[in-house]
């Protein structure tokens, strides 16, 4: 007669301030949270369940109704880590520190992590014809950027009007 096999249970992983600080520092290197939840070794569900407790905590703490939770502070340290990781990208764009490929990489990453921020439906005049045509807003910008780089100009207009 085989074995039934039997689920292992396992205590529940206690969220750690610790572990938000790891789980922060994943993410804020430009990583998905699911990469953190990985070399965090949580499991999805845990993972789960402390942002959907953390984010009914914060609405309770912005209501004035209780402290911020250690999950409310899980979810603000992850969302404040995603909008840092942005800022860096956005930043290495404007200032165009690195090759048009690294700046087309760059954009195309931000546009697929940060999907809702960026717009791909534009419409723009093509400089020939005179038409509005469809355009890619991130293969303008990293068109534009690659010819800067060309032309040896940055958008970097801090300097501008210091000689």
């Amino acid at each position: 007669m085989a074995k039934r096999k039997t689920k292992a249970t396992t205590k529940p992983l206690l969220l750690t301030q610790e572990i938000i600080d790891e789980a922060a520092a994943i993410v804020r290197m430009g990583n998905f949270r699911y990469v953190a939840r990985g070399r965090l070794g949580i499991s999805e569900g845990t993972w789960k369940s402390w942002l959907s407790r953390g984010r009914r905590d914060l609405r309770e703490s912005e209501n004035g109704e209780s402290e911020m939770s250690l999950q409310a502070k899980f979810v603000v340290a992850l969302d404040r880590a995603e909008n840092e990781a942005l800022s860096e990208i956005i930043r290495d764009v404007m200032l165009l520190g690195s090759d048009p490929a690294s700046v087309k990489i760059k954009l195309e990453y931000a546009y697929r992590r940060h999907g809702k921020l960026f717009s791909r439906t534009a419409s723009g005049i093509d400089d020939e014809t005179g038409e509005t045509v469809r355009v890619d807003p991130l293969e303008l910008l990293a068109e534009s950027s690659s010819r800067s780089l060309t032309n040896g100009t940055t958008n970097d207009h801090r300097d501008a009007g210091k000689d």
